[in-house]
């Protein structure tokens, strides 16, 4: 996340700061959340790149 190579290290600012950047899905997802679920930022990030990570496939087969 952006802010985490900015120097903030206070994770109640940096909790604020990413709710506030949010928009359309992401919202959703983040308002969708149990209350105090992610009272650190590590808990959040784990969370948000858990849900939002995109499959990845491997093709095995190696063809020459």
């Amino acid at each position: 996340m952006w802010f985490s190579s900015h120097s903030i290290t206070d994770d109640s600012i940096c909790l604020w700061l990413f709710q506030h950047t949010l928009i359309r899905a992401i919202a959703k997802w983040y308002v969708d959340q149990p209350k105090e679920t992610h009272s650190t930022l590590a808990t959040l990030t784990t969370t948000f790149i858990s849900y939002f990570q995109l499959p990845l496939y491997y093709d095995t087969v190696l063809n020459f």
